[in-house]
Protein backbone atom coordinates (compact mmCIF):
# COMPACT_ATOMS: atom_id res chain seq x y z
CA UNK A 1 0.00 0.00 0.00
CA UNK A 2 1.35 3.87 -0.72
CA UNK A 3 2.49 6.15 1.88
CA UNK A 4 0.08 8.90 3.41
CA UNK A 5 1.44 12.46 1.56
CA UNK A 6 0.13 15.19 3.91
CA UNK A 7 -1.06 18.08 1.00
CA UNK A 8 1.27 21.29 1.88
CA UNK A 9 -1.36 23.84 4.28
CA UNK A 10 -2.06 27.42 4.26
CA UNK A 11 -1.49 30.34 6.43
CA UNK A 12 -3.21 29.89 9.45
CA UNK A 13 -4.35 26.37 8.32
CA UNK A 14 -4.56 23.48 10.34
CA UNK A 15 -5.44 20.04 9.27
CA UNK A 16 -7.60 17.61 11.47
CA UNK A 17 -8.20 14.16 10.94
CA UNK A 18 -11.61 13.05 10.09
CA UNK A 19 -12.73 9.76 11.47
CA UNK A 20 -15.91 8.22 9.93
CA UNK A 21 -17.67 5.94 12.08
CA UNK A 22 -18.04 2.48 10.80
CA UNK A 23 -16.33 -0.83 11.37
CA UNK A 24 -13.68 -0.94 11.17
CA UNK A 25 -13.70 3.23 11.19
CA UNK A 26 -12.46 5.62 8.13
CA UNK A 27 -9.44 8.40 8.35
CA UNK A 28 -9.49 11.17 6.20
CA UNK A 29 -7.03 14.40 6.82
CA UNK A 30 -9.09 17.66 6.15
CA UNK A 31 -7.92 21.56 6.05
CA UNK A 32 -9.76 24.02 8.09
CA UNK A 33 -8.90 27.46 8.81
CA UNK A 34 -7.55 28.06 12.42
CA UNK A 35 -10.69 30.26 13.23
CA UNK A 36 -13.01 28.13 11.30
CA UNK A 37 -12.60 24.84 12.55
CA UNK A 38 -15.52 22.84 13.50
CA UNK A 39 -15.61 20.64 17.13
CA UNK A 40 -12.30 18.78 17.42
CA UNK A 41 -10.60 16.91 19.91
CA UNK A 42 -6.66 17.61 20.42
CA UNK A 43 -4.43 14.88 21.67
CA UNK A 44 -1.48 15.34 23.87
CA UNK A 45 0.13 11.98 24.85
CA UNK A 46 3.51 10.45 25.54
CA UNK A 47 5.71 10.28 21.83
CA UNK A 48 8.10 7.73 22.66
CA UNK A 49 10.75 6.56 20.05
CA UNK A 50 10.61 8.01 16.41
CA UNK A 51 12.45 4.56 15.23
CA UNK A 52 9.16 2.78 16.41
CA UNK A 53 6.21 3.19 13.91
CA UNK A 54 3.53 1.40 12.86
CA UNK A 55 0.78 1.42 10.09
CA UNK A 56 -2.26 3.34 10.05
CA UNK A 57 -4.68 3.53 6.95
CA UNK A 58 -5.88 6.76 6.06
CA UNK A 59 -7.74 7.59 2.82
CA UNK A 60 -6.82 4.30 1.92
CA UNK A 61 -2.99 4.65 2.41
CA UNK A 62 -0.18 3.98 4.95
CA UNK A 63 0.44 6.63 7.44
CA UNK A 64 3.41 6.50 9.86
CA UNK A 65 2.53 6.70 13.58
CA UNK A 66 3.87 5.93 16.92
CA UNK A 67 3.02 2.94 19.11
CA UNK A 68 1.61 5.12 21.99
CA UNK A 69 -1.02 6.98 19.00
CA UNK A 70 -1.57 3.32 17.77
CA UNK A 71 -3.19 2.23 21.27
CA UNK A 72 -5.03 5.52 21.44
CA UNK A 73 -6.79 4.20 18.37
CA UNK A 74 -7.31 0.86 18.82
CA UNK A 75 -9.30 2.10 21.98
CA UNK A 76 -11.42 4.61 20.42
CA UNK A 77 -12.20 1.87 18.04
CA UNK A 78 -12.70 -0.45 20.58
CA UNK A 79 -14.99 1.84 22.36
CA UNK A 80 -15.64 3.67 25.43
CA UNK A 81 -12.48 5.11 26.84
CA UNK A 82 -11.34 3.21 30.60
CA UNK A 83 -12.01 5.13 33.38
CA UNK A 84 -8.20 5.30 35.10
CA UNK A 85 -9.62 5.55 39.10
CA UNK A 86 -13.40 6.05 38.28
CA UNK A 87 -12.85 9.53 38.33
CA UNK A 88 -15.58 11.12 35.91
CA UNK A 89 -13.27 14.18 35.08
CA UNK A 90 -10.34 12.01 34.32
CA UNK A 91 -11.43 9.83 31.45
CA UNK A 92 -14.83 9.86 30.60
CA UNK A 93 -16.59 6.74 29.24
CA UNK A 94 -18.15 8.10 26.27
CA UNK A 95 -16.22 9.47 23.17
CA UNK A 96 -17.85 10.52 19.86
CA UNK A 97 -14.99 12.00 18.78
CA UNK A 98 -15.53 13.14 14.76
CA UNK A 99 -12.22 15.08 14.08
CA UNK A 100 -9.27 15.02 15.81
CA UNK A 101 -5.39 16.81 16.19
CA UNK A 102 -2.53 15.03 16.63
CA UNK A 103 0.61 17.32 16.35
CA UNK A 104 2.71 14.32 15.06
CA UNK A 105 -0.01 13.69 12.26
CA UNK A 106 -1.24 16.98 11.69
CA UNK A 107 1.87 18.75 11.14
CA UNK A 108 4.23 17.67 8.38
CA UNK A 109 7.25 16.55 10.50
CA UNK A 110 9.17 16.68 7.10
CA UNK A 111 8.28 20.36 5.99
CA UNK A 112 10.75 22.45 8.61
CA UNK A 113 8.89 25.68 7.96
CA UNK A 114 5.43 24.26 8.14
CA UNK A 115 6.82 22.52 11.40
CA UNK A 116 7.82 26.15 12.57
CA UNK A 117 4.94 28.00 11.54
CA UNK A 118 2.48 24.76 13.18
CA UNK A 119 4.31 25.20 16.72
CA UNK A 120 3.97 28.97 16.86
CA UNK A 121 0.17 28.19 16.62
CA UNK A 122 -0.09 25.23 19.06
CA UNK A 123 -1.60 27.38 22.02
CA UNK A 124 -4.03 28.06 19.82
CA UNK A 125 -4.95 24.88 18.40
CA UNK A 126 -5.54 23.84 22.07
CA UNK A 127 -6.82 26.90 23.22
CA UNK A 128 -9.72 26.14 20.47
CA UNK A 129 -9.95 22.39 21.04
CA UNK A 130 -13.56 21.03 22.55
CA UNK A 131 -11.02 18.82 24.60
CA UNK A 132 -7.82 17.57 25.11
CA UNK A 133 -6.78 14.06 25.50
CA UNK A 134 -4.30 13.21 27.68
CA UNK A 135 -3.38 9.81 26.42
CA UNK A 136 -0.08 8.31 28.35
CA UNK A 137 -0.67 4.70 26.46
CA UNK A 138 -2.70 1.64 27.59
CA UNK A 139 -2.76 0.89 31.74
CA UNK A 140 -0.04 0.09 33.39
CA UNK A 141 1.02 -0.88 37.37
CA UNK A 142 1.44 3.01 39.20
CA UNK A 143 -1.19 4.07 36.91
CA UNK A 144 -3.85 4.92 40.05
CA UNK A 145 -0.99 5.95 42.45
CA UNK A 146 0.23 8.42 39.87
CA UNK A 147 -3.30 10.15 39.01
CA UNK A 148 -3.93 9.91 42.30
CA UNK A 149 -1.16 11.82 43.05
CA UNK A 150 -2.05 14.36 40.53
CA UNK A 151 -5.21 15.03 42.30
CA UNK A 152 -3.15 15.33 45.48
CA UNK A 153 -1.33 17.99 44.61
CA UNK A 154 -3.98 19.80 42.33
CA UNK A 155 -5.45 20.01 45.51
CA UNK A 156 -2.90 20.35 48.10
CA UNK A 157 0.27 21.92 45.93
CA UNK A 158 4.04 21.40 47.35
CA UNK A 159 4.33 24.81 49.14
CA UNK A 160 7.17 24.34 51.05
CA UNK A 161 10.56 24.69 48.94
CA UNK A 162 13.46 23.64 51.33
CA UNK A 163 15.42 20.30 50.67
CA UNK A 164 13.22 17.70 51.43
CA UNK A 165 10.21 19.30 50.79
CA UNK A 166 8.92 17.04 47.77
CA UNK A 167 9.49 13.55 50.53
CA UNK A 168 7.81 15.14 52.95
CA UNK A 169 5.01 15.78 50.81
CA UNK A 170 5.03 12.49 49.40
CA UNK A 171 4.85 11.04 52.68
CA UNK A 172 1.42 13.00 53.50
CA UNK A 173 0.73 11.24 50.11
CA UNK A 174 0.71 8.10 50.86
CA UNK A 175 -1.37 8.38 53.89
CA UNK A 176 -3.95 10.19 51.91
Amino acid sequence: MESFALRPLNKDEVRLIKIVRNDPFTLSMEHFPLYGVPLYTALSYAWGSQRDTEDLECEGKILKISPTVRQFFDQLQDGPFPDAIDHPTIVSNKRDIQYLWIDAICINQMDDPEKSAQVRLMTEIYAQAAETIIWLGDKSPGDEMALRFVEYETKFGIRDKKPGAVRRFMNLFLQF
